[in-house]
């Protein structure tokens, strides 16, 4: 009976590793980032971010696309309450908006990009997406897609939304993304 019970123990053991690196690690989080071009960012995120957090930025290269990332710390982050037309769509509660001062070489021209932070390993992106490997093994991915008048965030894990975060732009956009 003990023998059978630890055949079975190993490929259940690794069956429930996988799936929780499918679904990605809950402590995680996603963010919205604007960089004015004169060193000011706004993030925009579903949660409380705490001091001791690492927040992996995406920012403006020489030709305005997304690269990925620059770091700041929780720390230099100061919540604001300011009037920002940010929106959680999942929840309907207000986000967490944050501002910080980053060097002005960020971003030369406004830019909306991504950020992570949370139990994050490695971060790797591109125009519409942030990739981070938690430091559990576990994958997650957040996209961003121009709506109508707005950007939205949205982190899909175990085929549930997560997240959906939307900031509004302030203008029409040209060609939406969104689908």
């Amino acid at each position: 009976m003990l023998t059978r019970f630890r055949t079975l123990a190993l490929p259940l053991a690794a069956l429930l590793l996988w799936c929780s690196a499918c679904v990605g690690s809950p402590n995680i989080a996603f963010g919205l980032v604007t960089l004015d071009g004169d060193g000011n960012a706004l993030l925009v995120t579903d949660r409380v971010v705490p001091a001791t957090a690492t927040i992996h930025l995406q920012y403006a290269d020489g030709q305005s696309r997304p690269q990925c990332c620059k770091l700041l710390r929780g720390s230099d982050l100061q919540p604001t309450t300011e009037d920002v037309n940010a929106a959680n769509k999942l929840t309907d509660a207000k986000p967490q908006l944050y501002r910080a001062k980053v060097p002005g070489d960020w971003a030369d021209l406004p830019f909306v990009g991504l950020a992570a932070f949370g139990d994050v390993g490695a971060v790797s992106g591109d125009a519409s997406s942030l990739r981070v490997t938690g430091q559990d093994g576990s994958r997650v991915r957040a996209e961003l897609c121009l709506g109508r008048e707005g950007v939205h965030l949205i982190d899909k894990r175990g085929g549930k939304v997560a997240s959906h975060l939307y900031l509004w732009l302030g203008y029409e956009v040209e060609s939406p993304t969104c689908r």
